[in-house]
């Protein structure tokens, strides 16, 4: 399996920049602290607990999934304003867009038994 992009929090903007022009995505590790990670739990565990997974094989049928996370999670909120990411948006997609929006916040929770989704397109262009 080939080596995953990821990064520290402290790693330049330029470096995550780079990686998401050639390789499409970077995975950013402990952009939360333990408070902020503690917190985020808390509000999600209650949710997921109380979800149920799908009833068909290609969303899963042991995978919880729901969205809304900036009107469900306090601590979403903080996180898509993380000043980390917002240098990195800019420095991404700053120079093609006058300003930026989020689309979609959701959770994708796999419970243990879980197989893999195929790879797919969630939207046709």
């Amino acid at each position: 399996m080939p080596e995953l992009n990821t990064f520290p929090a402290s790693a330049a903007v330029k470096d995550i920049a780079a990686s998401i022009q050639v390789q499409g995505y970077a995975i950013i590790h402990d952009m939360l602290d333990a408070s902020g990670l503690a917190r985020l739990r808390a509000e999600l565990e209650p949710r997921i607990a109380m979800t149920p997974g799908s009833h068909e094989a290609f969303m899963g049928a042991r995978t919880v999934r729901f969205g809304c996370l900036l009107a469900r999670c306090e601590e979403t909120r903080a996180m898509v304003l993380h000043p980390l990411l917002l240098e990195l948006v800019e420095s991404v997609l700053g120079a093609f867009c006058a300003r930026f929006q989020l689309n979609y916040t959701g959770v994708m929770h796999l419970l243990p038994g879980e197989e893999a989704q195929v790879v797919h397109r969630d939207a046709a262009l």
